[in-house]
């Protein structure tokens, strides 16, 4: 039971540090501009990514639109 609690927990404490880790990087870039007069970088920084996704959403819907949407 010890050696199958070991591995349990060995394999717990990585995951939780994986999500926290994410959490607080995510949390340190806003943290600082926001410390900072700078709400333009962290406003940019989320329509940037959600752009891109948008903007390459966009080009393959296109792909499939001209097929016969398009035309």
């Amino acid at each position: 039971m010890s050696s199958e609690t070991n591995p349990s927990a060995t394999m717990n404490p990585p995951a939780t540090a994986t999500p926290a880790a994410a959490a607080p990087t995510a949390l340190p870039p806003p943290s600082v501009p926001s410390a900072v007069p700078i709400p333009v970088a962290p406003a940019a920084t989320a329509p940037s990514p959600v752009q891109a996704a948008a903007a390459a959403a966009t080009p393959r819907k296109s792909s499939y639109g001209k097929k016969g949407g398009k035309k």
